[in-house]
């Protein structure tokens, strides 16, 4: 257990660190989640086809966001911040899997729909993102996607686990 609460102060600071320094330390985002993934890759057997499956997944959809106007950040394209974000969040969610796997897939993604959205809400009020739409069609749109992410993100790794068992 004390792994996991290190691994989730790890994703949090990363998140904080994204959000509210943004496009000023993108980089130092960028290199810290780089550093994790290496840092995975050195000590566990880490599902790497599965990580990368998910994040192109969640940045893809956040491209979309951009593009269908639901999201606005300060540049045209997607910040490297964001797609730090996504790396961490996915290594932070295949951790996270190992503690919740035992909880029904409808009731684990209803609550990352919730949580998902909420931090593009946390993102809107710290300054690092705009809702480009009406924030009810902005917020119902993450929410519904945030529930697609974390139903896919379950189904992905619950496939990984039955494979590793067998």
């Amino acid at each position: 257990m004390k792994k996991f609460i290190a691994i989730s102060l790890w994703f949090q600071s990363l998140w904080v660190l994204a959000v509210v320094g943004n496009y000023n330390a993108q980089y130092i985002t960028l290199g810290l989640a780089i550093f994790t993934l290496l840092l995975t890759k050195a000590t566990t057997d880490f599902p790497w086809f599965k990580f990368f499956f998910i994040a192109t997944l969640g940045i893809l959809i956040d491209h979309v966001n951009i593009q269908l106007g639901i999201l606005d950040f300060q540049q045209s394209s997607l910040p490297i911040w964001l797609i730090s974000l996504w790396l961490v969040f996915v290594w932070y969610a295949y951790f996270l899997y190992q503690v919740i796997q035992g909880y029904s897939f409808f009731l684990i993604s209803t609550c990352g729909a919730v949580g998902g959205s909420m931090s593009y809400l946390g993102g809107e009020k710290l300054g690092a993102v705009s809702f480009s739409a009406d924030f009810n069609i902005a917020m119902t749109a993450l929410t519904v996607e945030w529930f697609v992410i974390v139903y896919v993100l379950l189904k992905v790794f619950s496939y990984e686990r039955q494979n590793v068992a067998s």
